[in-house]
């Protein structure tokens, strides 16, 4: 047998993307994942810049982003005030973040970052209502979701990460989000 031979690297030629596989990622995920990309590169649409990922963040994400400033909760919010990601609001959602908030005593800067997060979402008035989670409180944020198109649901409720998948939905928690999204790049950048 022979030792196989080094790839060398030419101008005008990628080097090949070791693929960080994630045991948080079910392997058909991925496997759709490729499939959609390559899809996407035959029909010439790769050279238009990707939307913002659309997101619906559990209370449970700000709560922590206000108790840790450095987690990934907080970095969450930071990506959804600069317009790398799009937050998605409906009044239930905004209504239970502000009673909450309340409750945890966030400061006057936090309300200020809380205010400039609603400025920025997306509002939507959910047509459609949905039952489907073990704690009917959590079905505001499946409805929200559905209704406007969501690629995740960021939470750390194990009521909603139990139905990860719902409806093709992505339900995880703020670390996992970016697990996912480092695979999601190196994916797109192997096609």
């Amino acid at each position: 047998m022979r030792a196989k031979k080094p790839q060398r690297i030419t101008p005008g030629r990628r080097a090949p993307v070791q693929e960080s596989v994630s045991t948080d990622v079910p392997a058909w995920k991925r496997l759709i994942f490729r499939i959609w990309l390559r899809l996407r590169r035959r029909r010439g649409r790769t050279e238009t810049a990707a939307p913002p990922l659309r997101l619906v963040v559990d209370t449970n994400t700000l709560v922590a982003a206000r108790w840790k400033p450095e987690s990934a909760s907080a970095r969450i919010m930071e990506m959804s005030r600069n317009g790398t990601i799009k937050l998605l609001l409906s009044g239930d959602i905004d209504r239970e973040y502000r009673h909450i908030l309340k409750k945890v005593n966030a400061s006057s800067d936090f309300w200020d970052g809380i205010d400039e997060l609603s400025e920025r979402a997306e509002w939507l008035e959910p047509v459609e209502s949905i039952r489907a989670s073990e704690d009917p409180n959590d079905d505001m944020f499946l409805t929200c979701a559905v209704s406007g198109g969501a690629n995740y649901i960021i939470s750390s409720d194990q009521h909603l990460l139990a139905l990860d998948g719902f409806r093709e939905l992505c339900i995880c928690t703020p670390t996992s989000f970016f697990h996912q999204a480092d695979m999601d790049s190196a994916l797109e950048s192997e096609v």
